[in-house]
């Protein structure tokens, strides 16, 4: 009995942390937008293999964005399909956009972390902006992130996007994929500097260029497979807010 009362009780503080740490967390469309868009150049590296289905809309929406001190940088990294066709036609129509053809896979390196490496080594903005090549954007995202990270002095700045899943099924396991990434990562305490929580989300990590240099980049994790939230470890591991 006292085993049964100890449990409910566990499950009943995780579930109150859960809903204050969620409801502490900012939504990107609360923030303002700039005055003015940021004198700091923005970097936008994306990955992308095998995106025929989602990387024009992708694109055009990253293209389309309100801060115009941008260049995109889209790697297609070894595609078998018509995704570097694509990106090739989309980087015709637009200066900002450039395009990097991966044709090999060098030891020691998981594709995508290699990809995003390589478009990193090309950026010249003072902040990066990896995401993946299905992340639709609205035109505002990157101004409003990039506006909130100078103001706060943020080094990285992570955000999860809104999943659109088709079916109710699919909705159920993004919802529970939710809820337990938010009991494992902690997302809510990755600001504070005496908690070891550490966040990062592959739809939208934007750090700044000399922090990820310092601490190593894609190189120091090269072979992990989640490449997101440990970019984020070796942010906090390193000091960095």
């Amino acid at each position: 009995m006292w085993l049964a009362i100890a449990t409910l009780l566990f499950w009943i503080a995780l579930c109150i942390e859960l809903t204050l740490g969620n409801r502490s967390i900012k939504f990107l469309r609360d923030l303002p937008s700039p005055a003015e868009p940021p004198s700091q150049r923005v970097s936008i590296i994306i990955a992308a293999r095998n995106e025929e289905r989602n990387v024009e809309e992708a694109l055009r929406s990253i293209l389309r964005q309100d801060d115009a001190n941008l260049e995109v940088i889209a790697v297609d990294d070894r595609s078998t399909d018509r995704t570097g066709a694509i990106l090739d036609r989309l980087a015709g129509a637009d200066p900002r956009l450039r395009i990097v053809h991966l044709k090999e896979l060098p030891p020691g390196w998981l594709g995508k972390n290699y990809a995003l490496d390589r478009g990193a080594e090309q950026a010249s903005g003072d902040l990066l902006l990896f995401t993946d090549a299905d992340v639709v954007m609205q035109p505002s995202t990157v101004s409003r992130a990039v506006g909130y990270s100078l103001e706060h002095q943020i080094d990285h700045l992570a955000i999860a996007p809104d999943i659109k899943m088709p079916g109710v099924l699919l909705k159920l396991f993004a919802g529970a994929f939710a809820i337990f990434f938010s009991l494992y990562a902690r997302p809510w305490k990755a600001s504070d500097p005496r908690s070891k929580r550490y966040v990062g989300i592959g739809a939208f990590n934007l750090v700044r260029k000399d922090v990820y240099r310092a601490v190593g980049g894609h190189q120091a994790i090269a072979m992990r497979p989640d490449d997101d939230l440990k970019l984020g470890k070796l942010v906090k591991r390193n000091g960095y807010r």
